[in-house]
């Protein structure tokens, strides 16, 4: 069901997939209201003061985790039969010359590592797909040189809290057949 004879997903699949993420992170983000709503009560507030309060917070946080459940459901419906995630990275692009690291709290930038290459994503928008055996990794402490074929690609840095950060993207370069070096 959903699937064409060649056994690709149809577009009304993957349009569904995407509608389903984002109801289930409008729904998870409308729940983070209820302990609003009860902290409310338990610090005094009279209901209907605190009431509002947490329709409020229902409302954004419910439209937060639709959008952010929207973006994971166009990237995750984006991926090619067979290929698996190994892991997501947040990234911020590094201006040519720039050693700073200052990071902005909220960056629409995503670095994905697959079985098959390296995608950056900017919000449900895909800036660039390389696969591992055209691209060069170069780590030069908390910024990443992504290089294809001669070129420079990308210089990304990568988040502190990303879990096995650059390291771990390096060792997955290396395995998948990309070069990669530290700097």
């Amino acid at each position: 069901m959903g699937e064409s004879r060649g056994g690709k997903r149809t577009d009304a699949d993957r349009q569904r997939r995407i509608r389903r993420a984002a109801i289930v992170g409008g729904v998870f983000g409308a729940l983070a209201a209820v302990p609003v709503g009860l902290e409310s009560f338990r610090l005094g507030m009279v209901w209907w003061a605190a009431v509002p309060l947490a329709v409020l917070a229902g409302a954004f946080l419910g439209w937060r985790g639709a959008r952010v459940g929207r973006v994971e459901g166009v990237r995750d419906t984006s991926l090619k039969s067979g290929e698996s995630l190994f892991g997501a990275y947040r990234v911020q692009p590094a201006p040519e010359g720039s050693r700073s690291t200052l990071w902005r709290r909220s960056t629409p930038y995503e670095l994905r590592s697959t079985n098959q290459g390296l995608q950056l994503w900017k919000d449900d928008e895909q800036q660039w797909d390389h696969p591992w055996r055209s691209v060069r990794l170069t780590a030069d402490g908390k910024l990443l040189l992504v290089h294809s074929g001669d070129r420079l690609v990308e210089r990304l840095w990568v988040e502190r809290r990303s879990l096995g950060g650059i390291g771990e993207l390096m060792m997955a370069a290396e395995r998948l057949g990309a070069r990669a070096r530290a700097a």
